[in-house]
């Protein structure tokens, strides 16, 4: 079997008589390499609800018109395509699944090779529970400085408030 590229071939046949016809070309090209990612990025990486996730994938060749990037198995929408990268985009809407989800890019050169890459991205749709376990001091006055400890579900991006009495 020929290897990838342009492979030289030869025709040839015989007439009736014993005349034997030949003739040698390269009109075919083969290609038997499946297409290589060599980027597949996710932006941002935390999302929740109401987000829209930028997915930019980068190839080695061209591809055929049927790439399909998922997010937690929910397909995205192919927003850009410049020479040999393509941007998708999703809206995040819970129906993904909440954690570590997997980004899968499916995609076809133009000969039929199929290639695929993976990513990941967090989904979080919970808010984080808070859980007052202590007080100082345990019956506080005028004036005093009240402390409280509490425990979080989750790492916290913002410092907590505390009001006593609705104040």
């Amino acid at each position: 079997s020929e290897g990838e590229g342009h492979p030289i071939l030869v025709v040839s046949g015989s007439d009736s008589l014993g005349n034997t016809g030949q003739t040698t070309g390269t009109p075919l090209a083969t290609d038997f390499t499946a297409p290589q990612a060599t980027q597949l990025s996710v932006s941002p990486q935390l999302a929740t609800t109401g987000t829209t996730l930028t997915i930019s994938l980068t190839v080695d060749e061209h591809l055929a018109a049927n790439q399909l990037v998922t997010v937690g198995g929910k397909p995205a929408a192919l927003t850009t395509h410049s020479d040999l990268t393509y941007t998708f985009s999703l809206r995040v809407d819970a129906s993904e699944g909440e954690g570590v989800r997997p980004v899968v890019a499916s995609f076809d050169d133009v000969a039929g090779n199929s290639g695929t890459r993976l990513a990941t991205v967090r989904l979080d749709f919970t808010a984080p529970t808070i859980t007052l376990t202590d007080t100082h001091p345990a019956l506080a006055k005028s004036g005093d400085t009240v402390t409280a400890t509490v425990e979080t579900s989750e790492e916290l991006s913002s410092d907590l408030t505390l009001l006593v009495g609705g104040r």
